[in-house]
């Protein structure tokens, strides 16, 4: 609660600032010449500048809250700071404005208890909150355009955030996803990540193929269950998966969000239909899921699934023993440590006698384990970057441009190969854009 109060102190202290200036110079003059928009604009980044000053004042001598979270609300006042003056600049109503602002507030407020809302809160305060955050946010590249030059850019924004919410919450169509892991020869000289093409479809092929049966999986991980994934629309996905009968299911870590952090009854009802496949389900942990680690480890043992952390276990199916390793979520960031984090891992399982799938929750670390030792790792993470082109058929997403680094598919390095599912549920930026949700069955032919 002393973090979540501090957090909308810190950011109401610019917004309010801002606002009240913003507000009494609409009242006084309607229209600005160009010199003056640039003054108008000046002044309200100082009082901006002001403000943040006064608010990382009163952040960093609380006594609530730990280095690294002071420095995400650090980020995030920044954020806010930045997007209140965009607000300054938003053509609708006075009311409708009035009523987003406020959303936002009540919606973090709400978070001092945390819990599953329902969809009449949703859809008042969580829903606009999350779409008016997200305007904000993606608006602060066009300020600029937005105010001197072209006001329509506004209205653009908006709506390409309001598709994007649109393709988060709509149903997700299944597919089926095929590809080989057989280390063959040619594979051997590829010694560098590279992402790898894989055959999707969106009906269900043949399971035979001229090497024998492939191995069936389906994949779920970071649901956050919360505000974008209820633990309703969990269970018609989890529905999808027991109807499909695979051979394994795999749950690759975030099961929560800030709002599940005490339902672990209620996370249990969304993964009850794959009661029908015991013994075949098993997860690891993600992140986040250590927020809360107690309400996850309970709802995996009221769900009957397996959670592996640093274990491993040999399963039969049709396609003979799988060996199947769970790690925990390795918080070191650093390259050495990194390395350290897998040679342990490769340690602590050094003998490799049948299939082996490693369940891992950041693909970051898939780059570190050496040639040979993974047949297939499962990884999540990424929400598949979350904003790109991936729904045009193009493999482009901010997150791998930035970072480099795996956000979706197939990639391999060597004989080894991993698949990164683009994420059931989301969290973090408020929307996707341009990259969908996935539900889907892995074809693998091993």
């Amino acid at each position: 609660p002393g973090d979540i109060l501090l957090r909308i102190t810190s950011i109401n202290i610019p917004h309010s600032n801002i606002s009240i200036y913003i507000f009494y110079h609409m009242v006084q003059q309607k229209y600005h010449s160009r010199e003056e928009k640039y003054e108008i604009l000046a002044i309200a980044l100082g009082l901006a500048g002001l403000s943040v000053i006064i608010s990382l004042i009163l952040l960093f001598v609380s006594p609530f809250i730990d280095v690294k979270r002071k420095i995400y609300i650090l980020f995030m006042l920044l954020v806010v700071s930045a997007s209140s003056v965009f607000s300054f600049y938003i053509l609708v109503p006075l009311p409708l404005y009035i009523y987003l602002t406020a959303t936002v507030y009540l919606y973090w407020l709400s978070l001092v208890q945390p819990a599953l809302r329902n969809i009449v809160f949703r859809l008042l305060i969580s829903y606009p909150a999350s779409m008016y955050q997200a305007v904000c946010i993606f608006m602060i590249p066009f300020l600029w355009i937005q105010y001197l030059y072209w006001k329509w850019v506004t209205v653009i924004v908006c709506g390409i955030i309001i598709l994007g919410f649109l393709q988060s919450m709509l149903p997700v169509r299944p597919e089926y996803v095929n590809f080989s892991t057989a280390p063959f020869e040619e594979y051997h000289r590829y010694t560098h990540l590279r992402r790898s093409p894989i055959l999707k479809t969106y009906h269900e092929p043949t399971n035979v193929t001229p090497g024998g049966r492939r191995l069936r999986i389906a994949q779920i991980t970071d649901p956050h269950v919360g505000i974008h994934m209820s633990e309703k629309r969990l269970f018609h996905m989890c529905s999808q998966i027991a109807s499909w009968n695979p051979d394994l299911v795999f749950i690759t870590g975030d099961l929560i969000s800030t709002e599940s952090y005490f339902e672990s009854q209620r996370m249990a009802y969304g993964f009850s239909p794959l009661a029908s496949l015991e013994g075949r389900v098993f997860a690891c942990l993600g992140n986040h899921d250590y927020e809360s680690l107690l309400e996850v480890e309970t709802t995996y043992q009221l769900a009957k699934i397996i959670l592996l952390k640093d274990e491993s276990v040999i399963v039969p199916t049709p396609v003979g023993p799988v060996e199947i390793i769970g790690t925990e979520f390795n918080f070191k960031r650093s390259k050495k440590d990194k390395q350290a984090r897998i040679d342990e891992l490769m340690n602590k399982f050094p003998d490799k006698q049948h299939y082996r799938i490693w369940l891992v929750h950041n693909p970051d670390e898939f780059t570190f384990f050496p040639q040979g030792s993974v047949d297939l790792l499962l990884a999540g993470h990424t929400h598949g970057g979350q904003i790109g082109l991936q729904s045009l058929g193009i493999n482009w997403t901010v997150f791998n441009f930035l970072k480099r680094t795996p956000d979706f598919g197939l990639w391999r390095q060597g004989t080894n190969t991993m698949y990164v599912h683009r994420g059931t549920g989301y969290q973090g930026f408020p929307v996707r854009l341009g990259v969908s949700n996935e539900l889907s069955l892995l074809l693998v032919d091993v």
